[in-house]
Protein backbone atom coordinates (compact mmCIF):
# COMPACT_ATOMS: atom_id res chain seq x y z
CA UNK A 1 0.00 0.00 0.00
CA UNK A 2 1.39 3.37 -1.10
CA UNK A 3 1.93 5.79 1.99
CA UNK A 4 0.16 8.98 1.68
CA UNK A 5 2.48 11.92 1.49
CA UNK A 6 1.25 14.83 3.80
CA UNK A 7 4.64 17.31 3.89
CA UNK A 8 3.26 20.80 4.47
CA UNK A 9 0.56 22.74 6.53
CA UNK A 10 -1.31 23.12 2.83
CA UNK A 11 -1.88 19.52 2.82
CA UNK A 12 -4.03 19.18 5.98
CA UNK A 13 -7.37 19.50 6.43
CA UNK A 14 -9.21 22.04 8.67
CA UNK A 15 -10.00 19.15 11.09
CA UNK A 16 -6.30 18.12 11.06
CA UNK A 17 -5.12 21.36 11.20
CA UNK A 18 -6.81 21.48 14.49
CA UNK A 19 -5.63 18.24 16.09
CA UNK A 20 -2.79 20.33 17.78
CA UNK A 21 -5.17 23.43 19.54
CA UNK A 22 -4.99 21.58 23.37
CA UNK A 23 -1.34 20.40 22.77
CA UNK A 24 -0.14 24.24 21.78
CA UNK A 25 -2.40 25.57 25.13
CA UNK A 26 -0.73 23.03 27.11
CA UNK A 27 2.54 23.80 26.47
CA UNK A 28 2.07 27.81 26.07
CA UNK A 29 0.47 26.42 29.86
CA UNK A 30 3.84 24.70 30.83
CA UNK A 31 6.34 27.31 29.14
CA UNK A 32 4.69 29.66 31.35
CA UNK A 33 3.65 31.71 28.29
CA UNK A 34 0.36 33.39 27.64
CA UNK A 35 -2.72 31.56 27.26
CA UNK A 36 -3.60 31.63 23.27
CA UNK A 37 -6.28 33.24 22.12
CA UNK A 38 -8.82 32.05 19.52
CA UNK A 39 -7.72 34.29 17.43
CA UNK A 40 -4.39 33.71 17.40
CA UNK A 41 -4.36 30.60 17.20
CA UNK A 42 -4.67 29.93 13.15
CA UNK A 43 -1.40 31.23 12.88
CA UNK A 44 0.02 29.30 15.95
CA UNK A 45 -1.02 26.16 13.99
CA UNK A 46 0.50 26.76 10.95
CA UNK A 47 3.79 27.55 13.43
CA UNK A 48 3.69 24.44 15.29
CA UNK A 49 2.98 22.41 12.15
CA UNK A 50 5.51 24.15 9.94
CA UNK A 51 7.86 22.28 12.82
CA UNK A 52 6.12 19.14 12.85
CA UNK A 53 7.15 18.46 9.40
CA UNK A 54 10.31 20.32 9.25
CA UNK A 55 12.48 16.91 7.83
CA UNK A 56 9.16 14.45 8.27
CA UNK A 57 6.05 13.58 6.32
CA UNK A 58 3.42 10.97 6.81
CA UNK A 59 5.05 8.88 3.96
CA UNK A 60 8.21 8.00 6.17
CA UNK A 61 8.27 4.13 6.77
CA UNK A 62 10.72 4.87 10.15
CA UNK A 63 8.94 4.81 13.89
CA UNK A 64 8.11 8.52 15.63
CA UNK A 65 9.92 8.06 18.89
CA UNK A 66 9.13 9.89 22.11
CA UNK A 67 11.99 12.64 22.73
CA UNK A 68 12.80 11.08 26.20
CA UNK A 69 13.65 12.85 29.27
CA UNK A 70 14.80 16.51 29.58
CA UNK A 71 18.25 16.60 29.45
CA UNK A 72 19.94 18.45 32.21
CA UNK A 73 22.07 21.31 32.21
CA UNK A 74 26.24 21.50 31.92
CA UNK A 75 27.90 22.90 34.47
CA UNK A 76 28.28 25.75 32.43
CA UNK A 77 24.89 26.41 31.86
CA UNK A 78 23.91 26.47 35.63
CA UNK A 79 27.09 28.34 36.96
CA UNK A 80 28.50 31.78 35.84
CA UNK A 81 31.84 32.87 36.63
CA UNK A 82 31.73 35.87 39.04
CA UNK A 83 35.29 36.56 39.41
CA UNK A 84 38.32 35.14 40.73
CA UNK A 85 40.08 34.23 43.67
CA UNK A 86 42.13 36.85 45.49
CA UNK A 87 44.24 35.16 47.25
CA UNK A 88 45.31 31.10 47.58
CA UNK A 89 42.45 29.70 48.98
CA UNK A 90 42.86 26.61 51.82
CA UNK A 91 41.40 23.44 50.41
CA UNK A 92 38.05 22.38 51.33
CA UNK A 93 36.78 20.26 53.98
CA UNK A 94 36.63 17.35 51.62
CA UNK A 95 40.16 17.66 49.93
CA UNK A 96 41.79 17.88 53.36
CA UNK A 97 39.25 14.90 54.69
CA UNK A 98 40.55 12.82 51.37
CA UNK A 99 44.21 13.76 52.11
CA UNK A 100 44.18 12.97 55.76
CA UNK A 101 42.36 9.43 54.98
CA UNK A 102 45.43 8.86 52.38
CA UNK A 103 48.31 10.06 55.23
CA UNK A 104 49.18 11.79 52.57
CA UNK A 105 49.54 15.02 54.81
CA UNK A 106 50.27 15.62 58.57
CA UNK A 107 48.68 17.80 60.99
CA UNK A 108 51.94 19.45 61.38
CA UNK A 109 52.56 20.66 57.97
CA UNK A 110 49.43 23.01 56.43
CA UNK A 111 47.43 20.70 52.90
CA UNK A 112 48.53 21.53 49.76
CA UNK A 113 46.62 23.95 48.04
CA UNK A 114 45.48 22.62 44.29
CA UNK A 115 46.14 24.73 41.43
CA UNK A 116 42.50 25.27 40.67
CA UNK A 117 42.23 26.85 44.29
CA UNK A 118 45.17 29.55 44.19
CA UNK A 119 44.83 33.10 43.59
CA UNK A 120 43.48 34.28 40.21
CA UNK A 121 41.62 31.06 39.58
CA UNK A 122 37.89 31.80 38.46
CA UNK A 123 35.07 31.16 41.30
CA UNK A 124 31.21 30.57 40.24
CA UNK A 125 28.51 30.93 41.67
CA UNK A 126 24.82 29.08 41.11
CA UNK A 127 21.63 29.10 42.71
CA UNK A 128 20.84 26.17 44.83
CA UNK A 129 17.00 26.15 44.35
CA UNK A 130 14.47 24.11 46.91
CA UNK A 131 11.40 24.29 44.49
CA UNK A 132 9.18 22.50 47.11
CA UNK A 133 10.16 24.52 49.76
CA UNK A 134 9.23 27.91 47.67
CA UNK A 135 11.81 29.44 49.57
CA UNK A 136 14.71 31.92 47.85
CA UNK A 137 17.52 30.40 45.85
CA UNK A 138 20.63 30.56 47.80
CA UNK A 139 23.76 31.18 45.61
CA UNK A 140 26.68 29.55 46.41
CA UNK A 141 30.09 30.32 45.63
CA UNK A 142 32.47 27.54 44.02
CA UNK A 143 35.93 26.71 42.10
CA UNK A 144 36.07 25.20 39.18
CA UNK A 145 35.46 21.67 40.75
CA UNK A 146 32.28 22.57 42.52
CA UNK A 147 33.92 23.08 45.91
CA UNK A 148 32.62 26.14 48.22
CA UNK A 149 34.49 29.36 48.47
CA UNK A 150 34.43 31.76 51.14
CA UNK A 151 33.47 35.52 50.37
CA UNK A 152 36.21 37.05 51.74
CA UNK A 153 38.38 35.02 48.97
CA UNK A 154 36.51 36.84 46.02
CA UNK A 155 37.46 39.40 43.62
CA UNK A 156 34.20 40.06 41.83
CA UNK A 157 34.87 41.10 38.21
CA UNK A 158 33.42 44.03 36.68
CA UNK A 159 33.17 45.41 39.92
CA UNK A 160 30.07 43.62 40.61
CA UNK A 161 28.54 43.98 44.65
CA UNK A 162 27.83 40.36 46.01
CA UNK A 163 24.20 41.47 44.94
CA UNK A 164 24.76 42.26 41.77
CA UNK A 165 26.69 38.73 41.16
CA UNK A 166 23.53 37.20 42.34
CA UNK A 167 21.35 38.68 40.15
CA UNK A 168 24.21 38.12 37.30
CA UNK A 169 23.89 34.16 38.08
CA UNK A 170 20.20 33.70 38.57
CA UNK A 171 19.84 35.18 34.65
CA UNK A 172 22.37 33.37 33.65
CA UNK A 173 20.76 29.89 35.23
CA UNK A 174 17.09 31.69 33.87
CA UNK A 175 18.25 32.01 30.62
CA UNK A 176 19.43 28.29 29.94
CA UNK A 177 16.60 27.16 31.80
CA UNK A 178 14.64 28.38 29.49
CA UNK A 179 15.80 27.00 26.49
CA UNK A 180 16.55 23.53 27.57
CA UNK A 181 12.48 23.63 29.24
CA UNK A 182 11.65 25.09 26.02
CA UNK A 183 13.06 22.91 23.37
CA UNK A 184 11.97 19.86 25.36
CA UNK A 185 8.31 20.80 25.63
CA UNK A 186 8.31 21.83 21.94
CA UNK A 187 9.99 18.71 21.07
CA UNK A 188 6.97 16.97 22.87
CA UNK A 189 4.91 18.96 21.34
CA UNK A 190 5.82 17.70 17.55
CA UNK A 191 5.79 14.27 18.71
CA UNK A 192 2.28 14.49 19.69
CA UNK A 193 1.57 16.07 16.81
CA UNK A 194 2.99 13.24 14.41
CA UNK A 195 1.58 10.53 16.22
CA UNK A 196 -1.90 11.77 16.75
CA UNK A 197 -2.51 12.82 12.57
CA UNK A 198 -0.76 9.57 11.99
CA UNK A 199 -3.25 7.42 14.26
CA UNK A 200 -6.08 9.56 12.22
CA UNK A 201 -4.86 8.65 9.13
CA UNK A 202 -4.55 4.91 10.26
CA UNK A 203 -8.35 5.12 11.58
CA UNK A 204 -9.55 6.63 8.11
CA UNK A 205 -7.55 3.29 6.18
CA UNK A 206 -4.74 5.65 4.58
CA UNK A 207 -2.21 3.62 6.47
CA UNK A 208 -1.16 0.41 6.45
CA UNK A 209 -1.98 -1.85 8.85
CA UNK A 210 1.52 -2.54 9.45
CA UNK A 211 2.39 1.00 9.76
CA UNK A 212 4.38 1.09 13.27
CA UNK A 213 2.74 4.21 15.24
CA UNK A 214 3.77 4.31 19.00
CA UNK A 215 1.02 3.04 21.40
CA UNK A 216 1.80 4.77 24.41
CA UNK A 217 -0.78 7.10 25.67
CA UNK A 218 -0.01 11.10 25.45
CA UNK A 219 1.02 11.84 29.24
CA UNK A 220 0.55 15.67 30.27
CA UNK A 221 3.07 15.15 32.76
CA UNK A 222 5.61 14.68 30.31
CA UNK A 223 5.79 18.55 29.85
CA UNK A 224 8.22 19.96 31.96
CA UNK A 225 6.45 23.19 33.74
CA UNK A 226 9.30 26.62 33.33
CA UNK A 227 10.47 27.10 37.00
CA UNK A 228 12.68 30.26 37.52
CA UNK A 229 15.17 32.02 40.05
CA UNK A 230 13.05 35.21 38.76
CA UNK A 231 9.48 33.97 39.72
CA UNK A 232 10.48 33.33 43.08
CA UNK A 233 12.17 36.57 43.69
CA UNK A 234 9.36 38.26 42.57
CA UNK A 235 7.08 36.62 44.79
CA UNK A 236 8.73 37.51 47.70
CA UNK A 237 9.18 41.09 46.63
CA UNK A 238 13.10 40.88 47.11
CA UNK A 239 15.00 44.04 46.87
CA UNK A 240 13.87 46.08 44.34
CA UNK A 241 17.83 46.29 42.47
CA UNK A 242 17.81 42.86 42.50
CA UNK A 243 14.68 41.93 40.89
CA UNK A 244 14.97 44.93 38.53
CA UNK A 245 18.61 43.59 37.26
CA UNK A 246 16.84 40.04 36.99
CA UNK A 247 13.61 41.49 35.36
CA UNK A 248 16.50 43.34 32.89
CA UNK A 249 17.20 40.11 30.93
CA UNK A 250 13.26 38.23 31.11
CA UNK A 251 12.43 37.58 27.81
CA UNK A 252 8.67 39.01 28.02
CA UNK A 253 7.01 37.17 25.39
CA UNK A 254 7.38 33.48 27.01
CA UNK A 255 5.83 31.92 24.10
CA UNK A 256 8.30 29.82 22.44
CA UNK A 257 5.61 29.51 19.30
CA UNK A 258 6.24 33.09 18.85
CA UNK A 259 10.07 32.79 18.06
CA UNK A 260 9.95 30.89 15.46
Amino acid sequence: MDQPRISSFRDLTEAQKELTDDIIRAVELANKGPIPADEDMPSLRERLWEKVFDDWNTAQIFPITHPGRMPKKSADKSRLQIGVLSRDHPASAAAKAKAAKKNTETITHRPRIPAHRRGGQPVYMRPNINWNSGGLPVYMTIDSRGAGVKPEFIQYRNGWTRLEAEAEAGKHWDRHEKRIVWDHNIELGIYWARRRLLLGMKERGMLADDRQIPEEDENPDDLVQLRTCYELHRAHSVEPEHVRRLRGELITQYSLYRRF
